[in-house]
C-alpha cells in the first residue's frame, strides 16, 4: 500500500486484507494489526484516493474492524485511529461523496464506533467538521446490545458492498 498509493487495486486489496485480519470477535489479531501500522495504511489510502468511493467504504469498513471491540485495548485502537488522522478521513470521505445515502451510514457508524467510549473525540470530531447526527453516541438498546453491533449485525461494516450504485 505505500509503494503504489495511487493505484486503486492495490489500494483496495490491503484495505480487504485489513478487514479480513481485523474481523471476528478475538482482538489479538486487531492489537497486531493496529500496532504494525494499519490504522495509518487505511488513514493514508482514505486521503490519497478521497474521490473514490469504493476506496472510502473499503477505508471505513477497516477502520470499524480495527477500532471493534469491548477490551482493555479498544479504547487505545480508537485513540490511535483518532491520533493518526482517521476522523477527518473519514469526514472527509462524507462531505466529499454526501449525495450517497450509504456513504453517508457507513461513515456515521464508523465516527460513532471510533468516538465510542473515548472521551473528548467527540468534541474533536465537530472541530474537524463533522455534523453532530454524525457523532451522535450510541445508546444502549432493550437487549443491552450497543448500536454499533446491532449495525454490524445487520451489514453496516461487515464488508458488503454498500457504495455501488449510489445505494
Amino acid at each position: 500500500m505505500k509503494a503504489l498509493p495511487v493505484d486503486m487495486n492495490v489500494q483496495l486489496q490491503g484495505l480487504a486484507a485489513i478487514v479480513n485480519l481485523c474481523s471476528g470477535e478475538a482482538n489479538d489479531h486487531r492489537n497486531t494489526s493496529v500496532s504494525s501500522g494499519a490504522l495509518e495504511a487505511v488513514v493514508n489510502a482514505m486521503i490519497m484516493m478521497v474521490s473514490n468511493a469504493e476506496v472510502q467504504e473499503m477505508g471505513c469498513i477497516a477502520l470499524q474492524n480495527c477500532c471493534y471491540g469491548e477490551d482493555d485495548m479498544a479504547i487505545h485502537r480508537r485513540q490511535k485511529a483518532a491520533d493518526v488522522g482517521a476522523l477527518k478521513a473519514v469526514i472527509d470521505a462524507m462531505n466529499a461523496h454526501h449525495a450517497i445515502p450509504a456513504a453517508q451510514e457507513v461513515g456515521a457508524a464508523t465516527l460513532r464506533l471510533i468516538l465510542h467510549k473515548v472521551p473528548g473525540l467527540r468534541e474533536e470530531a465537530i472541530k474537524l467538521g463533522a455534523k453532530p447526527e454524525w457523532v451522535k453516541p450510541f445508546v444502549k438498546e432493550t437487549t443491552g446490545m450497543t448500536s454499533f453491533r446491532r449495525i454490524a449485525a445487520t451489514g453496516i461494516g461487515t464488508g458488503r458492498r454498500i457504495f455501488k450504485g449510489g445505494r
